[in-house]
Order: C-alpha cells, then structure tokens, then sequence
C-alpha cells in the first residue's frame, strides 16, 4: 500500500491530528514516517538580507537557531512516539516557504502520501476550509494527500 508517508508538523492540533492518522495507516501498511516542518524567516529579515547588516544578520541567525531548536525538539517527540508504536520514523526540517520545504520533501523521500493537517498555526480565518499551505500542497503534490481535520 505505502511505503513512505510525509506528515508535516508545525506543533498545531491540525498536524497533531494528521501525525496520528499517519501513524494509522502507516501501522497497516508497513510504511516509515518522515516529519517534516519549515523554519519561516520574517519578511523583515528577507528584505534586510542583503544589506550587510550584521546586527540584522546576527538577529536573523538567532531566529533561525532558536526555530530549529524547537523545531527538532518537536519532531524529536513525534519520532520518538511513532518509534514507541514500533513503526520506523525519521524526520526533515528546513528553513523556507513551508508548502515548498514540504513539496520539495516529498520529492526527495520518494514519499507515496502526505498526511496533514487541514489548516496548521498561521491563524487563518474560519472561513476558509483549507490553509494556504493545505491549499498548495494539494494542488502541487507528486503523490496523493490526505487532509485531516
């Protein structure tokens, strides 16, 4: 059925969620799990990129580790559960436009599935059924996804 599935953690209830049913399916299918989640650098950062300010660039790095240190501590746990359900998990993270890290993920890990979440921390407006990063993923993905609500 599935021999790889991508589940992209951002820490919401919605990838909580979608980490469980992956874990599901990938129980009865045999299938390792690989998390990932995207650092997003300020748009702030971005444009100041390029000045050679170093106390920008300093701060910028700052932003960086102190994510990816949350970021790995998070999906450290989602491995470690998925480990204690004895299937086989290893995780991604990246800093960058989460629907492209994601994209770009499931390419590299020859992943069969995405499972994610319906909407993740960015706040959206209950009005809308899918998040922007929902949103693109679906609409670019090189294998099929499931969304969870």
């Amino acid at each position: 059925m599935y021999r790889k599935i991508l589940v992209p953690h951002d820490g919401s209830k919605y990838s909580a969620r979608a980490a469980e049913k992956a874990m599901e399916l990938a129980k009865m299918s045999g299938a390792k799990i690989v998390f990932v989640n995207a650092t997003v650098l300020p748009s702030l950062v971005y444009t100041f990129q390029d000045a050679a300010n170093a106390a920008i660039n300093d701060a910028a790095q700052q932003l960086v580790e102190a994510s990816e240190d949350s970021a790995t501590r998070m999906l450290k746990e989602q491995v470690a559960a998925s480990k204690k359900k004895g299937l086989e998990a290893s995780f991604v993270h990246r800093v960058g436009d989460p629907a492209q890290v994601i994209l770009e993920a499931a390419r590299a890990e020859n992943a069969d599935l995405v499972v994610m979440g319906s909407k993740g921390l960015s706040g959206l407006s209950k009005l809308r059924a899918l998040g922007s990063v929902t949103r693109k993923v679906t609409e670019h993905s090189p294998c099929p996804v499931l969304i969870v609500h």
